[in-house]
């Protein structure tokens, strides 16, 4: 039997949906250089994960209305999740099945916070696809927006991309990894927004980037299949944004000195920006809360920064851009 947790937080209907990821973060940080073959003295933390899970995280704590779709099992790291989650979304529309493990991320990282290699434990997520993505239509066209990671399967992302389109809902998509990306249809017409690394563009194009104009040409690729507005990080180099309305612009993201664990950098980059969407915003004002909760979370041990709130955060974008 599937268990449903109804969850007390009070959510409007028009909430913006993360679609996506939940996982139990499992981050082993090593004390010494990595030896091979042996055991290696690490310190530990567990904590929640999965990028539409964090994402939904990051958004409800800057006092969003947001509702996570998801699919776990209904075992102990669920429970888990659930308690350290159920304050800042609404966990109603998770299904857990009994007989599958919840999600399940494992990375080992350097004495520089640099990911040395990670392990995923995915296989519930098969389940999220055309058919998942149907069932649970009528929660989807109540959203004011959806955000969705490639987590999805092809059927559900494209399912997914087709029921926006029909019912003008924003959509943005988040890929997840390299691998990833062939869980990325070829239509993308009623997209959004994408926001999309190098190294995840490289793969889908199978383009390397070598000069400014590479990555350019990724940019347009994007938009040539049907997006309306890319953004196309690269870490600590300028990341690149560019539109259907034929505007492309290069920005450096600030570069915190103190970085403690890169692994939510992404996730904190992606709700910021969405969160200035939300605001209605202007699309540079949205990046600079993009880079500036990016920037401040890679600071924190945890995956989603504790101190992320909306007063904090325009703080944030104030001492680094003006």
């Amino acid at each position: 039997m599937r268990l449903i947790i109804v969850d007390s937080l009070n959510i409007q209907s028009r909430s913006i949906y993360c679609v996506g990821g939940m996982n139990i973060d499992r981050k082993y940080h090593l004390d010494t250089p990595l030896k091979y073959g042996t055991s290696n003295p690490v310190n530990a933390i567990n904590s929640c994960g999965g990028v539409g899970r964090n994402i939904a995280e990051n958004l409800g704590r800057l006092n969003q209305q947001v509702s996570l779709l998801s699919i776990a099992g209904d075992d102990a790291d669920y429970q888990s999740i659930y308690l350290a989650s159920h304050s800042y979304m609404d966990l109603t529309h998770i299904d857990l099945l009994p007989d599958h493990n919840t999600s399940s991320y494992t990375a080992v990282l350097d004495d520089q916070g640099e990911m040395t290699f990670a392990f995923a434990d995915m296989a519930v997520c098969k389940k999220m696809n055309d058919q998942w993505i149907q069932r649970h239509q009528d929660q989807l066209t109540a959203a004011e927006m959806v955000v969705a990671d490639l987590n999805l399967q092809y059927s559900g992302i494209e399912a997914l991309i087709k029921l926006c389109r029909a019912k003008k809902i924003p959509l943005i998509l988040i890929p997840v990894s390299g691998p990833k990306m062939e869980h990325l249809p070829t239509n993308l017409e009623g997209v959004s927004w994408l926001i999309v690394n190098q190294d995840e563009s490289e793969s889908f194009f199978n383009h390397e980037v070598h000069s400014d104009h590479d990555l350019s040409y990724l940019g347009q690729s994007w938009l040539d299949l049907g997006i309306e507005q890319v953004i196309l990080t690269r870490g600590g180099r300028p990341c690149l944004y560019c539109s259907k309305k034929n505007v492309s612009n290069f920005y450096q993201p600030p570069q915190n000195p103190h970085v403690v664990d890169v692994t939510g950098a992404g996730d904190s980059f992606s709700a910021g920006l969405i969160y200035g969407i939300s605001q209605s915003m202007p699309q540079e004002e949205c990046l600079k809360y993009a880079m500036a909760n990016a920037y401040y979370t890679v600071a924190a041990s945890q995956t989603v920064r504790p101190d992320l709130s909306p007063l904090q955060l325009k703080q944030d974008v104030q001492t680094l851009f003006y």
